[in-house]
């Protein structure tokens, strides 16, 4: 199989939830930043549309968010030293260069970094921080049910991310 056929079969099975769910564990790093820059790609194709309407300020963020999410990732877990940088930028006036959808605004042009997504693979949990004013909250969550619970759900198995409820820390 090519690997831009086995792409689209790997992006099928994480993006839509088929009644035939793969029969072994295809989790491979590459994939997994793949799919995560086609989803940043998509955001920023309807941050475009989104120009000067309400959602543009969310979709903006969002983008932003899945950048964070590429600089921070790396084959065998997170970039630390990125990672480091990003946490010290975020909330209580931190700044960050604002990535606008077309072109990197320099000088002036700086918005707060709000949100931050991270996914631990090796714990199979997500976490979400949002930058406040006065205080960080964050968000926790398994990022993928455990086989068992598939294996044992029957119907619909229903998951809501975040799980947890927000916890802050100033």
């Amino acid at each position: 199989m090519d690997d831009d056929k086995f792409n689209v079969a790997y992006f099928a099975n994480h993006l839509f939830l088929l009644p035939k769910l793969p029969q072994k564990n295809d989790t491979e790093p590459e994939l997994q930043a793949a799919l995560v820059r086609f989803v940043l790609k998509c955001a920023e194709d309807f941050a475009k549309n989104a120009k000067n309407t309400e959602a543009d300020e969310a979709w903006r963020k969002t983008v932003a968010m899945l950048k964070h999410m590429c600089e921070t990732r790396v084959h065998s877990g997170l970039y630390e030293e990125k990672l480091a940088q990003t946490m010290t930028n975020i909330g209580n006036g931190g700044m960050y260069m604002f990535m606008a959808v077309d072109q990197l605004l320099i000088g002036g042009n700086l918005a707060f970094l709000d949100v931050v997504a991270l996914h631990i693979v090796k714990q199979n949990a997500g976490i979400i921080f949002r930058g406040r004013k006065d205080c960080i909250h964050f968000e926790y969550f398994q990022a993928s049910p455990s086989p068992a619970t598939v294996v044992q759900t029957t119907g619909k198995l229903i998951i809501q991310f975040p799980a947890r409820p927000r916890q802050s820390f100033p």
